[in-house]
């Protein structure tokens, strides 16, 4: 359609207490959870938040909220330079042949857009690692 490709990633991260909301403006329709036959479901759909020191933080929850928001609850306050990351947690897990990172978090697009094949064209969320101010 020659329109410039807005890969799907946050647009807007908020941290309050225990808890981040990320906003994913560019999405295609709505946010989904979903997962394909060749990657697994991943734990907490691929997020993972580490202190500034790169210390780990419990995630108690991971919320498809709204059409666009996802909400991240973990079990202690979130400070500043925390990071909120995506798809970067398999990297350390995999054991079979599968070693790039990943998650699960996509839009609606291929409900109505599919290729010559009749395979959906998700917008699947792009890796990253975002440090909160």
């Amino acid at each position: 359609d020659k329109t410039r490709w807005n890969c799907l990633q946050p647009t807007e991260v908020e941290r309050q207490g225990k808890c981040l909301l990320l906003h994913f403006d560019n999405a295609v329709g709505n946010l989904e959870s979903d997962h394909m036959p060749w990657f697994d479901m991943e734990f907490n759909y691929g997020f993972s938040v580490v202190e500034s020191d790169g210390t780990p933080m419990t995630i108690t929850d991971v919320s498809l909220i709204g059409p666009h928001e996802i909400l991240i609850t973990t079990s202690a306050n979130i400070a500043t330079g925390t990071k909120v990351r995506y798809g970067l947690s398999a990297m350390a897990t995999r054991t079979d042949y599968y070693s790039g990172g990943g998650g699960n978090l996509r839009d609606s697009q291929g409900d109505w857009l599919k290729d010559e094949d009749n395979v959906p064209l998700h917008n699947w969320c792009i890796i990253f690692s975002e440090t909160l101010a």
